[in-house]
């Protein structure tokens, strides 16, 4: 995960990467708020399959959960995806 994140503050595709694997629980503890979170940082930079991510761990999510991923993905974006 740790080379995964160091991608993903370039790549679009190691974004989708990242949500992933919170999304199946794949080197990290499942986490379908920060999950929802790279699916859509993704999905904002290009990667087609970041919207399929986000919209697929939503349907697990509560409307605060959904709203915790989201706060989540603005902070990480200002801060140029560093320590997300």
């Amino acid at each position: 995960m740790k080379w995964w994140k160091l991608a993903a503050e370039q790549y679009a595709d190691a974004q989708f990467l990242v949500g992933a694997m919170y999304a199946l629980g794949k080197g990290v503890l499942k986490d379908y708020v920060r999950a929802h979170m790279w699916g859509t940082i993704a999905a904002t930079n290009g990667n087609k399959l970041g919207t399929v991510l986000r919209d697929f761990v939503a349907e697990g999510m509560t409307p605060a959960d959904i709203s915790a991923a989201q706060k989540l993905a603005r902070e990480c974006v200002r801060k140029k995806y560093k320590g997300c």
